[in-house]
């Protein structure tokens, strides 16, 4: 769905408005799959209290906490454990999951998983952390997902989700090319329809002709 995001909105709270609304609908729980604009605390932080479950897309400069190890009975118990940065390997603990799986289209995977780690800003939301890396192209950069929810599908399964977003992602950079929907900057809603509307019309016709 289409919405204009006014001066007092964000992406992320137009988002999340609209997952509530959806989620208000469903007989069952359902999977928001989210890109890495989205993979950050405000995010987790806005959509906590709606049910359903959530795999994100992180930017490789994401930085996660662990569960507080110890406690003396002095202060505050502490929220933060160590420190867990995606771009930075003397980081990283142990992984709780590791598998390496041959998939038909992006050839051989290692897939990692640490659980039970949190952003800073919401140390009570845990997320479990999925790092796949392409083994047959190792100069590749690895995806790095987060899943947040009820029970964690399988790591391939999880993979699997995500990769179901590519489609979108070409109706994506149709919308941005092609009827070039990032351009105007119009006042009202139905000034953005008349440009998609002759852009889809004039698109078309190139496609016809061509």
């Amino acid at each position: 769905m289409r919405v204009r995001i006014n001066s007092c909105d964000t992406a992320i709270s137009k988002l999340s408005e609209q997952l509530r609304k959806v989620c208000s609908y469903l007989k069952k729980r359902g999977i928001v799959v989210v890109d890495s604009q989205y993979g950050c605390a405000s995010w987790v932080k806005q959509t906590a209290d709606i049910p359903c479950d959530q795999l994100m897309r992180l930017s490789s400069n994401r930085c996660f906490y662990g569960e507080p190890i110890g406690y003396d009975g002095r202060g505050r118990p502490p929220l933060h454990g160590e420190k867990f940065k995606l771009n930075d390997q003397q980081t990283w603990r142990p992984e709780d999951q590791k598998i390496e799986v041959e998939h038909p289209l992006q050839g051989k995977l290692q897939i990692q998983a640490w659980h039970k780690l949190h952003f800073r800003q919401v140390s009570h939301e845990k997320l479990s952390l999925i790092r796949v890396q392409r083994l047959d192209s190792p100069k590749s950069k690895p995806l790095w997902l987060a899943w947040k929810g009820e029970q964690m599908p399988t790591l391939i399964e999880v993979v699997e989700f995500y990769l179901r977003r590519f489609t979108i992602e070409h109706w994506y950079r149709f919308c941005k090319q092609r009827l070039h929907w990032t351009l105007p900057n119009f006042g009202t809603k139905e000034q953005c329809d008349r440009w998609s509307e002759n852009y889809a019309h004039d698109d078309l016709g190139v496609m016809v002709s061509s």
